[in-house]
């Protein structure tokens, strides 16, 4: 946020008691310098104490100290020179988590700007967590604030690839409770899970951010449905087919007759990601417009199959349009997915 990080070098010492000693006994350069030569426990210890004095301070005072680690919205103080450099792994991340963890508004264009491109994936992680952490406050702030940071979060998912991140993305974008941030999320996710077999953390990714739909329409939120149908109609649609693929494999991937080895987690999350589809699609066409689909049960062979027809009856395929093109025109038929 430009308008929060202009602060003097002294701003954060002109506090009354013992607010004052705390930042006058720590400095960024000084703590930066520490956390640059920490390795393993080290850099945890110093992490966790210094968490412990910024959780002592005001939020102001706590807001003004942060700024000054990160250097204002140039961001080129001691602590975003931390989280930018390779060197040292166990200083990056910890630092990561320190800024995190503070929960200062200041901290929003180092979120945005260096946690989430970074090239590893903990400080991204980190980036999406510390955005979530102060979302709510971000659109007190106002629009532009909320908007920069949808905007760096929808940026990083198109891209990423790790599971883990993603899910937290979702959860930070659902901090915000805006339906086209989210359905903008859930196209993404729907492109990654036309690909060759996507991980299980990628397909909850999905399944978190229709659910957040589903609640927030259920809520009355206005949407366009043709495109929230198409987000949902083709996660439940590449989400069912993957999991046809992975059980006809066959546990040595090379015979088809043999009994397949597919993880229970692994189909658990196909079937919560398609009832959160087909939740969405009961919102956008009315309750009970589509039948719901059953848990698990039995040979998984015989399960994929069973999914892949229901869902295919209600997305359509490419044999033939389902219901929900025609209960809502102008939502495309899903492609096959990538082998």
């Amino acid at each position: 946020m430009q308008c929060r990080r202009r602060w003097s070098a002294v701003a954060g010492i002109l506090f009354l008691g013992s607010v004052a000693t705390l930042v006058k006994a720590r400095d960024p350069v000084t703590d930066a310098n520490a956390m640059q030569a920490a390795h393993g426990a080290d850099a945890v210890a110093l992490r966790i104490s210094m968490l412990d004095d910024l959780n002592k301070m005001s939020v102001t005072a706590r807001d003004r100290y942060v700024n000054e680690m990160l250097g204002g919205s140039a961001l080129n103080g001691p602590w975003a020179q931390l989280l930018k450099q390779t060197d040292n792994p166990d200083a990056q991340l910890n630092s990561a988590i320190l800024i995190a963890s503070a929960k200062a508004l200041s901290a929003d264009g180092a979120f945005e700007n260096i946690m989430l491109p970074s090239t590893n994936a903990a400080v991204r992680y980190w980036g999406a967590r510390g955005l979530e952490g102060i979302l709510a406050d971000l659109i007190k702030v106002g629009t532009a604030a909320k908007n920069r940071a949808l905007e760096a979060l929808n940026k990083a998912i198109a891209k990423e690839n790790s599971g883990v991140v993603k899910q937290q993305i979702i959860r930070a974008l659902g901090a915000a409770g805006d339906v086209e941030a989210l359905q903008t999320a859930a196209d993404a996710l729907a492109m990654q899970l036309q690909n060759p077999s996507p991980d299980h953390e990628t397909i909850d990714a999905a399944g978190t951010a229709l659910s957040q739909l589903d609640a927030l329409l259920k809520k009355g939120a206005t949407v366009d449905k043709a495109k929230v149908a198409k987000s949902a109609a083709w996660i439940a649609a590449f989400s069912a087919q993957q999991l046809r693929a992975v059980a006809g494999r066959g546990a040595d991937n090379t015979s088809p007759d043999a009994a397949p080895e597919v993880p229970e987690a692994y189909t658990q999350s196909i079937y919560s990601t398609v009832s959160s589809a087909i939740a969405v699609l009961n919102d956008l066409a009315g309750k009970g417009a589509f039948p719901t689909v059953h848990a698990p049960v039995g040979d998984v062979r015989e399960y994929s199959n069973e999914l892949q027809f229901a869902v295919d009856g209600i997305a359509g395929s490419a044999t033939a349009a389902g219901t929900l093109q025609k209960l809502i025109p102008g939502v495309p038929v899903p492609p096959a997915i990538r082998q």
